[in-house]
């Protein structure tokens, strides 16, 4: 003869089945959260800009020419101002770096590209 089973213990398996779910929803949670926050910690951060700016020509390129610009139009400001007090070379001498920086880069970047060109062919 086939046991029936009564109301409460059936709600009572039920509880305990969604308890145990509940436990583990829990500790993947806690899991994902870690993993997560490991993912967005500086570090990790920076490594993964790093890698992908590594592993991306393109960006590579563009990165390596902005920074030589920035150095030259730097360099240019300093030797155009150093450390003189006019107002007028104060004022002069970030447009003079930022006119040395946009020039470097864009040289650096037409010169890059008609590399490219002249390999392709």
């Amino acid at each position: 003869m086939a046991s029936h089973l009564t109301p409460s213990v059936s709600l009572q398996r039920r509880i305990q089945n969604l308890e145990e779910l509940q436990k583990n929803q829990v500790e993947e949670l806690k899991t994902s959260a870690g993993l997560l926050l490991h993912s967005l910690s500086p570090v990790q951060l920076l490594k993964s800009t790093f890698k992908e700016v590594s592993t991306t020509p393109n960006l590579k390129n563009a990165v390596l020419n902005t920074a030589m610009g920035i150095g030259a139009g730097f360099i240019g400001r300093k030797l155009y101002a150093g450390k003189s007090s006019s107002i007028i070379s104060k004022i002069a001498g970030p447009a003079i770096q930022f006119f040395i920086t946009n020039f470097v880069r864009n040289k650096l970047s037409k010169r890059q590209d008609k590399q490219e060109a002249d390999s392709i062919n």
